[in-house]
């Protein structure tokens, strides 16, 4: 049994200052739509066994880039089907092995997924759930999850693996899926699983019962080490389980029954590039400007970097090609009339709507096909009547980026750290009536969220719908299709209004 460590106290912490803006910062991002995560696809799913199942997996593979995990999540379940939990429980290694072998995440192969469906089966035909084989290696009075994990942990790798891997080898992959807390592992994934499975709120998921939230440990990834070092979490400089116990004891004394429930939010300021620690933009663009020391990086510190991952192995400073261009870029001034109740936003223009003028003047971009169809302003109108006829639809378009740096047109080129967002609160007052903000892709969804905090209670309220880009770079859904998802989110904003 590992010894239960005493966390060290966060210097310069004041649980009474840094609350508020925390508390404003969860309500925030406490909505569905408020940022995209692997969470959200463990929600379609409606049976608690279901969730349970899909959540391990989800969690499991939450490393690397967020469009590569949600891709390996989506080709996992549609291997396991409407009902993941029954495919589970009626495994069969032999009839699956030909889908599971295609089946392709970093380092994870197939056997690995093989395995892990072992692991699970055995863990639902010996407790009925995921959690019945947690509690059975539990003592509810211990103060944190630490050693009901290494028990866990242990026992599921005390699976006969043989039918997956034929021999088994020393340290096989489907371990990466459960880390011990004893062996210094931060064991990120594993809380993650944790979070959603336990808490309740708009986020996650709370289909476990029997376990409190007062015990749960922060899911310690690249992000929530910087946002810990810059608000002072934690003084630790390497990332492991100790670091994970100190950033969660600093946030226990702000929320002792729930001091997990800022995960979310914390992460997604990391990774829309809102935090500045160690760069050179300090607090500007932060939500928690004044609670915050961003600092400046040290040379050959051992700091980390912007990322979009929420992996520990992400944390070097991408570096731009010397053979491309990096231009500031700045966008053009909202689209509105004063009735306006519908919001669209993208991110920023691109070089041939910069170079027009024009919002989406890149004839490959679906927006004005898709507009077409929605208010009646296709491409086949001038670019002036367009616009009057998304007024007179009450449509309003405007982008997250007043500028940014950003080599080339595409949104993942967008350097996080150079962006200056719109005044969007100046801009809400200013148009009482809108309903609905519609993203115009998953970039401009992460970009906004920083945002919603500083808008206040009807920043919170406020319906947020995250749509499929129009962009040449997101071709892979019909337009068919965008057009009909397009159409319906619009819809939601002509029914009566609720001010």
């Amino acid at each position: 049994m590992p010894a239960v460590r005493r966390p060290r106290r966060a210097a310069g912490l004041d649980p009474s200052a840094l609350g508020p803006p925390l508390d404003a910062l969860y309500r925030g991002f406490d909505h569905v739509e408020s940022a995209t995560d692997p969470v959200h696809i463990v929600r379609r799913f409606t049976r608690n066994d279901d969730r349970e199942v899909v959540a391990f997996c989800a969690a499991g593979l939450a490393f690397g880039r967020v469009a590569s995990v949600l891709q390996s999540i989506e080709a996992l379940l549609a291997v396991m089907g409407p009902s993941p939990a029954a495919y589970v429980r009626t495994f069969d290694v032999e009839r699956e092995r030909p889908r599971m072998k295609a089946l392709v995440h970093r380092w994870i192969r197939g056997d690995d997924h093989t395995a892990l469906m072992l692991v699970l089966q055995r863990m639902l035909r010996e407790h009925g759930t995921i959690e019945g084989f947690f509690l059975a290696g539990d003592d509810g009075t211990a103060p944190d999850l630490s050693t009901a994990m290494d028990s866990f942990s242990d026992r599921a790798l005390a699976t006969d693996l043989r039918p997956a891997y034929g021999r088994v080898p020393t340290r096989p992959g489907v371990a990466y899926f459960f880390p011990r807390p004893s062996a210094g592992s931060a064991c990120k994934r594993l809380n993650l699983f944790f979070r959603w499975m336990v808490r309740k709120d708009a986020i996650d998921l709370g289909v476990w019962t029997r376990v409190s939230p007062a015990r749960l440990i922060i899911p310690l990834d690249t992000h929530i080490i910087r946002l810990g070092r810059c608000l002072t979490l934690t003084t630790r400089t390497s990332p492991g389980w100790k670091m994970a116990v100190d950033v969660t004891a600093a946030l226990r004394r702000i929320d002792p029954a729930d001091p997990v429930r800022f995960d979310f939010s914390l992460c997604h300021i990391g990774m829309n590039g809102a935090c500045g620690y160690g760069t050179g933009k300090g607090d500007v663009g932060c939500p928690l400007k004044g609670q915050c020391h961003p600092g400046k990086r040290k040379t050959g510190g051992t700091h980390p970097q912007p990322s979009s991952s929420r992996g520990l192995g992400a944390l070097a400073r991408r570096r731009v090609s010397p053979r491309v261009r990096v231009v500031t870029s700045s966008g053009f001034p909202p689209v509105a009339g004063p009735d306006a109740r519908v919001l669209i936003l993208g991110t920023l223009p691109g070089a041939m709507s910069l170079a027009k003028g024009q919002y989406y003047a890149q004839p490959r971009n679906a927006f004005w096909r898709v507009m077409a169809d929605v208010a009646g302003a296709g491409p086949e109108l001038s670019y002036e009547e367009r616009l009057r006829r998304l007024v007179r639809q009450r449509l309003a378009l405007w982008d997250v980026c007043a500028s940014a740096t950003r080599p080339g047109s595409l949104d993942s080129s967008i350097h996080s750290a150079s962006v200056r967002r719109n005044d969007f609160a100046r801009f809400l007052a200013e148009h009482p009536d809108i309903q609905l903000i519609c993203f115009n892709g998953a970039k401009a969804a992460a970009l906004f969220a920083p945002v919603v905090p500083t808008l206040g209670e009807r920043g919170s309220r406020m319906r947020r719908v995250t749509l499929p880009s129009t962009s040449p770079a997101h071709a892979s859904m019909p337009i068919e299709h965008k057009v009909e998802i397009w159409r319906k989110a619009v819809v939601i904003a002509y029914a009566p209004m609720s001010r």
